[in-house]
């Protein structure tokens, strides 16, 4: 195979595929009309290869041009060449380094309900480094690749929006922009942040993605009584609300008919939660069970259920059980079983020191 590409003057380059010993060769004939603008050559289409690996690289006389996706390498075949004992070392120090340095981990950082609109586009991994108008107001520190999915809550559809700007439609540019070709992604959400990455995954099936971790810092998946009221009786509290399809949309019927919780296409939500107010309590009398001031238990714990849930989220994903006195005079104990959506996991329960607001800082918990 390689003296056959000598003669095309093509041996310089070939294509090394990660965890195999051997290379590939690749043909550069610009005679060939249908792929003499790839500025990286071709692949010769000669033998079949089933295609099971994530990148190849593409390199010239021991240096990597490029690292080509699957999508690139696919729609041609591969010429097998030499194996790997006959590959040069300084190919294969190349090969780490450049690798090392071309694969990153991102980590999205999506927002919660918010008076401000912080869509910003997503175009590149250079997107999104800023918090737009300051949703985060700090909270985010020590990460490196932090990216912010921002975006603009009155969009019509609210958490469910695929509108320019929509949260649906940012999250999707997101992944599609640093969670594929090689890189890595973490996604780390806040209040409705959750309720909008939980049913990305549970009314899509995208593919392609290489995400590490997801975790939902008090999340509004099960949605909030406070969007169940009109916004109208909340403006004494003070609250800055959206109302409109935002408002729908987190409502505990918006958040809980709007997909099946039980569906995250494999992937784990790691949660955490409080008991904290950042409204002194006020607005408790509108939640039931604990709360952390915005949402009720129910929604923090990942209950499959609206509920009046007194006992604090355990770590896991199984069923929380409360016990209470009943029967005669109340001399008798029964009990509450209060289950969870399968994908969702608690991982922190910060009591009564830990707020809604406060929640933005558990981006660390594990």
């Amino acid at each position: 195979m390689e003296e056959q590409a000598s003669a095309k003057k093509d041996s310089d380059f070939f294509l090394y595929v990660p965890g195999k010993d051997f290379r590939y060769t690749i043909s550069i004939s610009e005679s060939d009309t249908t792929h003499a603008n790839e500025p990286d050559g071709y692949i010769t289409r000669e033998t079949p290869y089933s295609f099971r690996f994530t990148k190849f690289f593409l390199i010239k006389r021991g240096v990597i041009q490029n690292i080509l996706p699957i999508s690139r390498v696919y729609p041609y075949t591969l010429i097998r060449g030499t194996t790997m004992r006959k590959i040069a070392l300084l190919v294969i120090v190349g090969l780490f380094v450049v690798g090392d340095l071309s694969a990153a981990t991102y980590r999205l950082f999506v927002h919660g309900r918010s008076g401000s609109n912080h869509c910003q586009s997503l175009t590149s991994t250079s997107s999104g480094t800023t918090d737009y108008n300051n949703y985060w107001g700090g909270a985010v520190t020590g990460l490196a690749n932090v990216r912010y999915v921002g975006f603009d809550g009155t969009q019509s559809g609210g958490a469910y929006s695929w509108n320019t700007c929509g949260a649906q439609k940012q999250f999707n540019d997101a992944v599609r922009v640093f969670c594929g070709t090689g890189n890595t992604c973490e996604v780390y959400t806040h209040s409705t942040g959750g309720l909008v990455v939980a049913a990305y995954f549970g009314l899509n099936s995208p593919t392609g993605l290489n995400i590490s971790r997801i975790q939902l810092m008090a999340s509004a998946a099960g949605g909030s009584e406070l969007a169940d009221f009109s916004t109208s009786y909340l403006a004494w509290l003070g609250f800055d609300t959206l109302g409109g399809a935002l408002d729908q949309s987190v409502s505990t019927g918006g958040a809980r008919s709007g997909f099946n919780h039980n569906n995250a296409g494999g992937r784990t939500y790691y949660t955490t939660s409080g008991q904290g107010s950042d409204y002194l309590y006020a607005t408790s009398p509108l939640l039931p069970g604990q709360d952390d001031g915005v949402l009720a238990n129910h929604s923090l714990c990942n209950i499959n259920a609206v509920a009046s849930v007194n006992p604090s989220c355990t770590r896991g994903s199984g069923t929380i059980t409360e016990s209470y006195a009943c029967g005669f005079m109340w001399l008798s104990t029964c009990y509450n079983n209060y289950s969870r959506w399968t994908p969702y996991y608690t991982v922190w329960q910060g009591g009564g020191s830990e707020s809604h607001g406060g929640a933005k800082y558990d981006y660390n918990r594990r």
